[in-house]
């Protein structure tokens, strides 16, 4: 299971850690448990919104927006980059639907492929459906294991230096997963649209 930043406890280590996820990516501040509520499905597609992905889902990116192949790297004509990397893949699974891999924070990251996200630490998560499938979207956010001590947020602790969004859900027997890779800069110029493009995750 993913560690879950809360502010429980009196340790004050513990809370400038979760004030510095929370900032980072966001979120407001709640003292307790990580909400896990249904989200309302996703908004259908607007003329300023294009459709990406070929296989069972896709997701709406905003028009303007560009990848380069080479790199991965997605660009906003104004806000500049936005995104290091926007993926969507699809495995073959038994199950049929994805909340019968558990509940939602305690699902590890490796149960949809990615196991370099095994110590991202979980900000967010929320459970929404899209045409009567299940789906989890979950904040991430990751920090590397060693760092400078300007760098800290305590002792031994390390700011992140990437937020990551996933959303993944059962169709037609895949397991469909889209994964928004973004370091702190493009989150600060797009985390609203990111936000948006990862709801929209589902079917077209």
């Amino acid at each position: 299971a993913m560690k879950v930043v809360e502010a429980r406890g009196a340790d004050v280590s513990s809370r400038r850690l979760f004030v510095a996820m929370h900032t980072l990516l966001g979120v407001q501040l709640q003292l307790g448990p990580v909400p896990l509520l249904p989200r309302a499905n996703a908004a259908e597609d607007s003329p300023s919104t294009r459709q990406i992905g070929s296989g069972v889902l896709s997701a709406s990116v905003p028009s303007a927006w560009v990848e380069d192949r080479s790199s991965g790297v997605w660009n906003d004509p104004v806000l500049g980059v936005v995104a290091d990397k926007i993926t969507i893949s699809e495995v073959a699974t038994s199950f049929a639907s994805v909340d019968e891999l558990g509940k939602l924070a305690e699902i590890p990251m490796s149960a949809f492929g990615f196991e370099d996200l095994a110590r991202a630490d979980l900000v967010s998560g929320q459970k929404r459906t899209s045409n009567g499938a299940i789906f989890f979207d979950y904040d991430l956010a990751l920090s590397p294991a060693v760092c400078a001590r300007e760098d800290e947020i305590v002792p031994g602790a390390c700011l992140p230096t990437k937020v990551v969004l996933i959303s993944a859900g059962v169709s037609d027997g895949r397991m469909c997963t889209l994964r928004v890779d973004a370091n702190p800069a493009e989150w600060k110029r797009a985390s609203g649209q990111l936000r948006t493009l990862r709801s929209s995750f589902g079917h077209a």
